[in-house]
């Protein structure tokens, strides 16, 4: 049974399972509440099915990615490691057998960087025009 904290028996277990289940990725989810509601406030056209989704990928691939270390061994806080359930399923079970260690890696990043830069932009494509123009001059 999760210790109490201030968010009460159903916030120490909403915590254990989120924890359990993402890992360290779990962190992301009120980052990205919070831009979430930023956006709404500034301009509620750019809430959007496809953010919601970019957001999603972004905290399944991060998980993937902290599964990535394993070193870190299961603790009272990490019961399945930095990455959590899902985590290991991408990493451990699905990609590392597949791409090995190199490919995940470079295949969970790509997918984890790009959907920050689609969830914290406002025009991706404007940002890697311009990101191309500097690599042209």
């Amino acid at each position: 049974m999760p210790a109490p904290n201030l968010g009460g028996p159903w916030g120490a277990d909403i915590a254990w399972w989120s924890l359990h289940l993402l890992g360290w990725s779990t962190w992301l989810v009120p980052v990205f509440l919070l831009w979430f509601a930023w956006v709404a406030v500034r301009n509620a056209r750019r809430l959007v099915l496809t953010r919601f989704i970019a957001m999603t990928l972004c905290i399944l691939s991060a998980s993937g990615l902290a599964a990535m270390i394993e070193r870190f061994k299961e603790s009272n806080y990490f019961t399945c490691g930095l990455g959590g359930l899902l985590g290991q399923l991408f990493y451990q079970h699905t990609l590392k057998d597949t791409v090995g260690v190199f490919g995940a890696g470079l295949l969970l990043g790509m997918v984890y960087i790009l959907t920050l830069a689609f969830i914290f932009t406002r025009d991706i494509g404007m940002e890697l025009e311009r990101m191309f123009g500097f690599l042209r001059t």
